[in-house]
């Protein structure tokens, strides 16, 4: 079975994914294949061949994906609180291969403490995506009125072929310019 994985960080959240790279291998020896798309800027060759060297060493694969690409479309849109990150999710469709049909979504802080099986069984045929609620959602009343609950955006699963099939990215940036 294979497993897709998105990070992204700049060099100030290296040490950070790092930790998260090695949680989620020792913990996920169960899978076959483990594919990590690494979205980042500003990180240092250096940095960059630590974690290839991590990530080699448990049989896995690795790709960079320099932002300033993903960064050049998602300029069409306005920053969620001064950053592109949340950008950079929006637009994994296209910078990912077509027959990548899921990935799941990690921030570079997060500890995987589990086996991630049963998450990525998850069958989210008819959905975009699934994640976790977040529990702090009253900071967020202030930014969405009408929010009750908040789905945590370190941890989604993501339909990335219904997200192409429905052309999401165009409706979510159609959205956004309004």
């Amino acid at each position: 079975m294979k497993l897709n994985v998105i990070y992204s960080a700049s060099e100030t959240y290296a040490q950070h994914a790092y930790v998260s790279i090695f949680s989620l291998l020792e913990k996920n020896k169960i899978f076959d294949e483990i594919n990590i798309y690494f979205i980042t800027d500003n990180m240092t060759e250096n940095t960059k061949e630590k974690i290839k060297y991590l990530v080699k060493k448990y049989r896995r694969n690795l790709l960079f994906i320099n932002s300033d690409d993903i960064l050049r479309e998602s300029a069409k849109i306005k920053c969620w609180n001064g950053s592109n990150v949340l950008n950079c999710k929006l637009f994994l469709g296209s910078y990912l291969d077509n027959t990548i049909d899921k990935v799941l979504y990690l921030d570079s802080d997060s500890v995987i403490m589990d086996s991630l099986l049963n998450v990525w069984e998850t069958d989210i045929e008819d959905y975009y995506c699934a994640g976790v609620f977040l529990p702090t959602v009253p900071k967020y009343k202030t930014y969405f009125d009408s929010i009750d609950e908040y789905l945590n955006p370190g941890f989604i699963l993501i339909n990335l072929k219904k997200w192409r099939d429905d052309y999401l990215e165009e409706k979510i940036v159609d959205y956004l310019k309004k």
